[in-house]
């Protein structure tokens, strides 16, 4: 994560309150928070590691800080069709995709063909590494028979996943979201009392809860609002209907956002150190949301809104909590 987005917590001394999906919890230098060297390390075409991509990210993150700014001082987020809303979505955009929790569902196939050590893939190997080392519960059939394609067609057609196949994709990725989220509704929200905190993965897609839950992950596409903490006193709100640029929230609205957050985050929440107590109340599970899997009969909708079957469908989600 931009350590300019930690210090935003780091109440003066650059130090935040962080507590783990594992347990642990600490005081810590926003220096050594969510940060993972070489992380964006490729090779060239010497066949030298490069940190070319670090110093791109850094001035889209240069760009974003400036924005951040803006917001700071207007108290309200910056107008469509400005260098500042575009750079800030942006790097929106990038911190929606350049996270391990992406990276980690890119490398599923991967991941699953280290456990398997050189032993062929079966439904009871893929079952064993679902339910003791990806979900935490066995899982059904469908989910096992579903796993198991995902793993076999990706074997077949990817084979193994470099980090530059990684970055590729988080970039590509990114440079499709950065338009949508540009477009969408933009509202600051106030807490006096500076009860937001936030996570390592910053963006919080929300929806009102729905069946489709069980099934279906939330996107930029689908998500109703996408909240960005932006220091314990601002929340960032991008919304699909207009709304005002900028409002003060009540009581309940911190609380509820930070318990989305604590649900949906990969690794760990932080905060202010005047934030502890809030933070350790917090339900935070120790496993994260990961990559879920099933098939089903696949349904193809014609011009003139009739619908044609279209064989079985694999698909995969990941849900919020």
């Amino acid at each position: 994560m931009p350590r300019f987005y930690l210090d935003r917590w780091g109440s003066g001394n650059r130090r935040v309150y962080v507590r783990r999906r594992d347990g642990s919890a600490f005081a810590a230098s926003t220096r050594h928070v969510a940060v993972e060297t070489g992380f964006y390390n490729i090779v060239d075409a010497a066949g030298r590691k490069s940190v070319a991509v670090e110093g791109f990210l850094s001035q889209i993150e240069g760009a974003g800080a400036a924005a951040l700014r803006e917001i700071d001082s207007a108290g309200e987020p910056p107008r469509r069709g400005t260098g500042e809303r575009r750079a800030l979505a942006t790097l929106l955009a990038l911190q929606q995709t350049r996270s391990p929790e992406l990276r980690a569902q890119i490398r599923f196939h991967d991941d699953v063909n280290a456990f398997l050590s050189g032993r062929e893939l079966s439904h009871e190997l893929i079952a064993e590494y679902l339910t003791h080392h990806h979900l935490g519960f066995e899982p059904d059939a469908n989910e096992v028979e579903a796993a198991l394609g995902w793993v076999s067609a990706s074997n077949h057609m990817a084979g193994p996943t470099s980090v530059t196949d990684s970055i590729e994709l988080m970039l590509a990725s990114a440079q499709e979201l950065a338009p949508l989220i540009e477009e969408m509704s933009w509202t600051v929200e106030h807490d006096r009392k500076g009860r937001f905190i936030s996570s390592n993965t910053p963006l919080t897609l929300w929806r009102p809860p729905t069946p489709r839950d069980r099934f279906e992950g939330i996107g930029i596409k689908s998500c109703t609002e996408v909240r960005v903490p932006l220091d314990p006193f601002t929340l960032l709100v991008l919304h699909r209907e207009s709304r005002p640029t900028q409002l003060d929230v009540t009581t309940e609205r911190p609380r509820q956002c930070n318990a989305d957050t604590a649900r949906g985050c990969h690794m760990l929440l932080f905060g202010s150190a005047r934030q502890q107590s809030m933070i350790d109340s917090l339900t935070l599970r120790a496993r994260r949301p990961v990559l879920r899997f099933a098939t089903g009969p696949g349904i193809r909708e014609l011009p003139d809104g009739s619908t044609e079957p279209m064989g079985e469908i694999l698909h995969n989600w990941v849900p919020r909590q």
